[in-house]
């Protein structure tokens, strides 16, 4: 029987997350060029790893839901949902009745019927 311990379980899910960051930053590097320019590699790579947390606050975890929560983030800035222009965005992410799929939707079209551009 295969045994594996709490510290192998971690470095697993650390490895996982990183495997995560890197096709993100990737992505990001492509989709949102000159933020990545501006900000640089690394500093792309934390703004993604507090995305990720910052996400999980809201129940969004499942990989695609969390890509698109810091897709939002780079559009709009960290924090968007603070922001006064976009204080109606933290009621529909904290609303945990409506999937996160369903959430970040939404939030897109608000925005785009708002009219707000990154």
């Amino acid at each position: 029987m295969l045994v594996i311990t709490k510290e192998q379980m971690e470095v697993l899910s650390t490895h996982q997350r990183d495997q995560f960051v890197d096709k993100l930053a990737a992505y990001i590097k492509t989709s949102h060029e000159a933020t990545y320019k501006k900000l640089g590699e690394e500093q792309v790579r934390e703004l993604i790893r507090c995305g990720i947390s910052a996400a999980a606050r809201y129940g969004i975890d499942a990989q695609p839901d969390v890509a698109g929560y810091i897709d939002l983030m780079f559009q709009f800035g960290r924090d968007f949902e603070s922001k006064t222009d976009m204080a109606w965005a933290l009621s529909i992410l904290e609303e945990r009745t409506a999937s996160a799929q369903s959430r970040l939707r939404r939030i897109r079209w608000m925005a785009q019927e708002k009219g707000l551009q990154a």
